[in-house]
């Protein structure tokens, strides 16, 4: 449009060049010298010549528009010379992201969605579906669907959101999380990319044409968490199931002395029964004290050994004894 107008413009003026001269020099019959004539045409031929001369930027291309109507073609990153008459649009085809993060499980902005696994739990999502634009393809995108910013919204953002959500649904909240996570973000991306040619082919382009439009990168899955609710739940669950094993080793312990300690009384009763039966009281209690001192020292050796005390004391007889085990 602009550069129909600066036309338009530069048509009058050289039309009224006559009219202007001979008002100038208040001269009717005064003629307009060539050298004007000249200045006036080198001006439009370098109007022109720079109208038809685009520098396209890196990771652009442009489309086309002549009077309303998209040019099947795009022009790439570069210099070029092109129609004057034509509008341009640019379109990126450099690496793209559509990057959605939920911190509660429930869509409150379009960069949050919501995903419920295959056991009926909401999932709390963090992902980033990567793609680039084919600039072939640039045209048919910006004519059929919009520009960057609306064939984003449109198009890439609900066919992330549909590929989140079926991807998920085929995975418990278990798998998604831990034994299943790089096949649900396989399963994420190749969702991603069957939406997006299928929309396509919904707008009439050739499925074989549709499934170069956008290149569709490996999807980044940083993380992906059940309701705060369910996380506190398993949290209760495990820590049940430590106290459980602690109390159930606890009890195992007390067992084995109990059963210990029936061993030692079983050997006390079975060496009472066989004393002989004219044994006195007095000779009965230095057996016990004998048993119990047999045991004490028992222990304290063993924890000698095991480097717990340097020292132990004999306590047999009128004299105890004090032993310091060598190395």
């Amino acid at each position: 449009m602009g550069f129909l107008l600066a036309l338009a413009l530069f048509v009058a003026v050289f039309l009224l060049l006559p009219t202007i001269f001979r008002t100038i020099n208040s001269d009717d019959e005064a003629r307009v010298p060539k050298v004007v004539y000249l200045s006036v045409g080198v001006l439009f031929a370098a109007f022109v010549l720079f109208n038809t001369l685009i520098i396209v930027p890196p990771g652009q291309t442009y489309v086309g528009v002549w009077f309303g109507t998209v040019q099947e073609q795009t022009y790439p990153q570069g210099m070029r010379f092109v129609n004057p008459m034509l509008s341009f649009d640019s379109m990126d085809v450099r690496q793209r992201d559509a990057e959605f993060k939920s911190a509660s499980g429930q869509a409150v902005s379009d960069s949050d969605v919501t995903a419920v696994s295959r056991n009926n739990l909401p999932m709390t999502i963090d992902v980033t579906y990567l793609y680039t634009l084919n600039q072939k393809y640039a045209w048919w995108v910006y004519k059929n669907i919009g520009d960057d910013t609306i064939y984003y919204q449109n198009l890439i953002v609900r066919a992330a959101k549909t590929a989140t959500r079926n991807a998920t649904a085929e995975f418990t909240d278990e798998q998604a999380m831990t034994s299943k996570r790089v096949e649900l973000s396989d399963k994420m991306a190749k969702d991603f990319e069957a939406t997006l040619v299928q929309n396509m082919e919904e707008r009439g382009l050739p499925k074989a044409d549709a499934e170069q439009v956008f290149t569709v990168l490996p999807v980044m899955l940083s993380k992906i968490l059940p309701p705060e609710a369910v996380i506190t739940a398993i949290s209760n669950k495990a820590a049940a199931l430590q106290d459980l094993e602690r109390q159930q080793t606890l009890t195992s312990i007390a067992q084995e002395v109990a059963n210990r300690r029936a061993k030692e009384g079983s050997g006390v009763q079975k060496l009472f029964a066989e004393l002989p039966k004219d044994v006195k009281p007095e000779q009965i209690a230095i057996v016990l004290r004998a048993l119990a001192e047999k045991t004490r020292a028992d222990a304290e050796l063993k924890a000698v050994e095991s480097g717990k005390v340097s020292s132990m004391i004999i306590s047999g007889g009128n004299n105890p004894v004090a032993v310091t085990p060598t190395q």
